[in-house]
């Protein structure tokens, strides 16, 4: 990753939409870590498939970093502004429990966070899925039992979507202050 991608990253994340700046600093951590798995993976050739699994992990924990801080932004709210975003929204916030991916997307689909149709929380869904095959076993029999075909460069296709939206519209439609520090266009991504 060039340094002015880590600075773009970095001023587009934890300097545009965080709440917590740890949050928005360790988030551009793990991207750093994301941007290395795709080098590896570029490299490795036709066992580059086995690299899919764990930026899939990082992106779900991403997302569910960012949703965590922006349930707690709009619960802590007192006198923050908070761009697009009702009162009636701000009041389900701050009333109803919400601590786990599966919550937060549920809450970002019946608000329309993204601005999305229903099909792209059901993306959000098979990634929280995805992610929480990290345990192998296959307890809850979600998705296939064999890793080898959730895994896939086509699925990892579908969460880079999901990643690329909910970062780009945080930066667009709920920054901080007085407007987004990068454009969304101009965030780099590990796999352009």
């Amino acid at each position: 990753m060039k340094k002015s991608d880590l600075e773009t990253l970095h001023q587009g994340i934890t300097g545009t939409f965080m709440w917590s700046f740890k949050k928005g600093d360790n988030i551009v951590f793990n991207l750093e870590i994301i941007w290395q798995l795709y080098e590896a993976k570029k490299k490795a050739g036709s066992s580059g498939q086995l690299y899919n699994k764990p930026i899939m992990l990082l992106y779900a924990a991403v997302i569910e970093c960012v949703l965590d801080d922006f349930t707690w932004r709009v619960r802590g709210r007192v006198n923050d502004t908070l761009q697009n975003i009702t009162n009636r929204q701000i009041q389900d916030f701050k009333t109803k429990k919400r601590d786990k991916l599966d919550h937060y997307i549920s809450a970002a689909q019946k608000h329309d966070l993204f601005d999305q149709n229903a099909a792209f929380y059901d993306e959000m869904r098979f990634m929280k899925d995805a992610r929480n095959r990290f345990h192998i076993q296959n307890a809850n029999s979600k998705l296939h039992e064999d890793e080898a075909m959730i895994y896939t460069n086509h699925n990892l296709k579908r969460v880079e979507r999901v990643y690329e939206t909910v970062i780009k519209k945080m930066i667009a439609k709920y920054y901080r202050w007085d407007g987004p520090k990068v454009r969304p266009e101009d965030l780099p991504l590990p796999w352009n």
